[in-house]
């Protein structure tokens, strides 16, 4: 599972604990945050991700947080927002891109947990939902050219 994330956002922020119970939930799988904003952001920067991770308590052992100065990695995914979620399948295809929960708004509760059902259907191998939800947060800081 790959999050393009970040440390600012209000959206990633109201979900961290939805991505660490993910990451506890699904030991089976990596769960890999990815910041595009590490290097546009002074709130994203590296030296800010480890004790982001730490005072979210994303420290698990199935969960990385790495930084993509250069933009490759989310402008490749065509990621677009940050929480932006990508689910690979075992043979690495994308099988799912979309949003984590039916939280729209960082001060909504969550009804629906659309992420880990995506993933319970994937690790039984059945088909991703033809309609897939977008995920929605802040822009991802791109870089200016």
């Amino acid at each position: 599972l790959l999050i393009f994330m970040c440390n600012h956002c209000p959206y990633v922020k109201a979900q961290t604990e939805e991505i660490r119970k993910l990451a506890e939930e699904f030991s089976s799988i990596a769960v890999v945050g990815i910041n595009p904003n590490a290097e546009t952001h002074l709130q994203d920067s590296v030296e800010k991700m480890e004790p982001f991770v730490e005072e979210n308590n994303l420290d698990s052992s199935n969960f990385f947080y790495l930084a993509d100065p250069e933009q490759e990695v989310a402008e490749a995914y065509g990621a677009v927002c940050t929480p932006d979620l990508f689910l690979l399948d075992w043979r690495h295809r994308l099988h799912y891109h979309g949003r984590l929960n039916d939280k729209t708004n960082p001060d909504e509760e969550v009804t629906e947990r659309e992420m880990k059902s995506v993933i319970k259907k994937m690790l039984k191998r059945k088909e991703p939902p033809e309609k897939q939800k977008a995920s929605q947060g802040c822009s991802i800081k791109w870089k200016e050219d």
